[in-house]
């Protein structure tokens, strides 16, 4: 679906019912925090012009990513526009987003919350490990991301000799080390460079940096 079609359907029945947000292209997004995208990624399939994918999400910025990451959210909305079906498409959109929105993204504004919601249970990926070592290091926590470092070096290490033609296990272990390195000599220094991993994602994403 093109943009020039998602900012109609946006401006006529979305706008209204989702204040701080804003729209860029395929993107509906805030800034929470100065720390958290969140949002909602409008995406066409490659098999009909029509059909649209809403993906509903948050992002950590300080987690380094040159591309929107749905690791923290969920598909909410997939269905085929048309003239006939135009009101009715853009209620269930509102309705879903509105209810991800409640529900998902409103809950999470600082790094406690998020800690609170993904902290525990989340799984093993490598990603994870990373989000929760520069969340309890954001979070003045030092303790706990020690054991979180020390818990992600061992499992990315791992992975990094298992898959050694993936290279962001190994990007992924030369930022652990990194972090790691400052923590041990300030935590103001691994707090400032893990700020300068959000720039990075904001850079990337095209989108503003924080002042």
């Amino acid at each position: 679906m093109k943009a020039t079609v998602i900012k109609r359907l946006y401006s006529k029945y979305l706008s209204d019912s989702f204040p701080g947000y804003q729209l860029k292209g395929h993107l509906l997004y805030k800034i929470s925090g100065g720390l958290f995208l969140k949002g909602f990624s409008f995406d066409s399939t490659g098999f009909d012009k029509d059909a649209l994918n809403v993906e509903g999400f948050i992002q950590p910025l300080y987690f380094p990513r040159n591309y929107l990451s749905y690791s923290y959210g969920n598909r909410i909305f997939s269905e085929t526009l048309s003239t006939e079906n135009e009101v009715s498409f853009c209620m269930d959109m509102k309705s879903r987003m509105l209810q991800f929105e409640t529900n998902y993204l409103a809950p999470i504004n600082s790094v406690s919350d998020f800690l609170r919601k993904f902290g525990y249970g989340f799984g093993m990926q490598y990603f994870h490990h990373e989000a929760l070592v520069y969340s309890y290091i954001l979070n003045n926590n030092p303790t706990k991301a020690k054991i979180a470092l020390f818990s992600a070096i061992t499992s990315v290490s791992y992975s990094a000799m298992m898959e050694p033609d993936l290279i962001w296990y190994k990007e992924c272990l030369d930022r652990l080390k990194l972090v790691q390195k400052l923590l041990s000599q300030d935590s103001s220094l691994a707090i400032e460079q893990i700020l300068k991993y959000r720039d990075y994602t904001l850079s990337q994403l095209k989108l503003d940096p924080i002042r």
